[in-house]
């Protein structure tokens, strides 16, 4: 994708129509953070974020959004917060109401609230089903958002609810892709084996294994 993107963009952002160049640019900074890139990720997304008030796109402004408080961009919470409430005050689709929900809880983790998070992503789960997104790279990003709540239960000592919330978002994404079932896996088996259970923490570490095993086309260190 970032082969055939980045020797096409010229011409995609001087011939194509503004929808097609941010999504365009939407599917460049979602392969840059998955190959291991994520300053050039979060550039992209500025881009797109940029691109996306010009044109008015709500649409575009949350995934830009989303791109950029998963790379970890907005170390002022407060200005992610103003982000949000302008976004809230917009019309949203179904749909689009589902990452704002996902990217109001990653900001709740980075401010430390973690129960308010908590149920933010209780939420999410009530009302949407993950493995049905209207396009591939919002699917991705959802769930790579939706994962965040597992490393925050495990670093705040809240191992049941990392494995509770784990064992429910590996339920809904398994099969789905491997990136995410990998990470997914991982930080469940980390839950388990802080619970004390070796033998399920063992079980889903060779799950995790095995998906890295599968992805031959990314740089992630920490897999």
């Amino acid at each position: 994708a970032l082969e055939v993107l980045s020797k096409e963009r010229e011409d995609i952002m001087e011939r194509c129509d503004a929808e097609e160049q941010m999504h365009a640019l939407m599917i460049i900074g979602c392969t840059c953070d998955w190959k291991g890139d994520r300053q050039q990720s979060a550039d992209v997304f500025e881009e797109l974020l940029s691109f996306a008030k010009k044109e008015g796109s709500s649409h575009y402004m949350l995934r830009g959004y989303a791109g950029l408080f998963w790379n970890d961009c907005f170390n002022d919470i407060e200005q992610a917060v103003s982000h949000l409430s302008a976004i809230q005050s917009m019309k949203l689709s179904e749909k689009d109401k589902v990452t704002f929900e996902l990217c109001t809880a990653r900001i709740l983790l980075s401010m430390g609230r973690l129960s308010e998070a908590m149920e933010r992503y209780d939420k999410c789960f009530q009302n949407y089903d993950f493995a049905q997104y209207e396009d591939y790279y919002s699917m991705k990003k959802n769930k790579m958002l939706l994962l965040e709540i597992l490393p925050a239960c495990f670093d705040n000592e809240r191992y049941l609810d990392g494995v509770r919330f784990g064992l429910k978002i590996w339920g809904r994404i398994r099969n789905h892709g491997w990136l995410e079932e990998c990470y997914c896996s991982a930080w469940i088996a980390l839950n388990y084996l802080m619970l004390g259970d070796v033998e399920a923490a063992e079980q889903f570490l060779y799950h995790a294994q095995a998906c890295n095993n599968t992805m031959t086309d990314t740089k992630s260190q920490w897999m």
